[in-house]
């Protein structure tokens, strides 16, 4: 399903921004 994979991309991102805000 397409909403479990952008799920899964905005989790992933989420901590991708939180590492650079960091």
């Amino acid at each position: 399903m397409v909403l479990l994979i952008l799920k899964r991309v905005q989790k992933d991102w989420e901590k991708r921004v939180k590492r650079v805000i960091s």
